[in-house]
């Protein structure tokens, strides 16, 4: 993993996050969630929401849903200029490391197609192709479904303790 930008943390999401989450999500995505369903799951018990700071300024953010054993990640985005500096790694590592506190052994997510740099990341942690769900986003990208298996085993324990030897809480 590459060395952490000087000062990052990766923190649980709370409600004065919502509104850079919210303008950084249109940023780069071109609308999405409202600021209600962010404040939804902000309450939701089967969300885990992280946000990642370098001191007051957002940087990127991600969450998830534990549903009994399997943590679907619903959402992954870093801010253009943080990108390719391990910020998202780490983001998802977190959230990987929670929902397993939870009893998660297993991650599922979808992936737009052509995002090369996504697709990247999570082959790198384990995320395997399972599906493709055609013309699944709204500019008619398709999206690869990626599964991650064994999320309590020791290989993805070493992962997450290295989440613990760094400057993310």
């Amino acid at each position: 993993m590459k060395p952490a930008p000087p000062g990052l943390a990766v923190v649980p999401m709370d409600a004065a996050h919502v509104p850079a989450v919210h303008a950084l999500e249109h940023r780069l995505f071109h609308g999405g969630w409202s600021v209600d369903a962010y404040l939804g799951e902000i309450d939701n018990p089967m969300s885990l929401w992280r946000v990642a700071r370098i001191g007051d300024r957002l940087v990127g953010f991600g969450g998830l849903s534990v549903i009994v054993d399997e943590a679907h990640v619903t959402s992954l985005a870093i801010e253009d200029a943080f990108r390719g500096r391990g910020i998202g790694e780490r983001v998802l590592l977190r959230m990987l490391a929670d929902a397993a506190g939870r009893g998660a052994v297993r991650a599922t997510l979808e992936v737009a197609s052509r995002n090369t740099a996504a697709q990247a990341l999570y082959r790198k942690l384990g995320f395997e192709q399972a599906a493709i769900r055609k013309r699944y986003y709204p500019d008619g990208d398709d999206a690869d479904i990626l599964w991650a298996q064994g999320l309590d085993t020791a290989a993805w324990r070493a992962r997450f303790a290295a989440l613990d030897s760094g400057p993310i809480r």
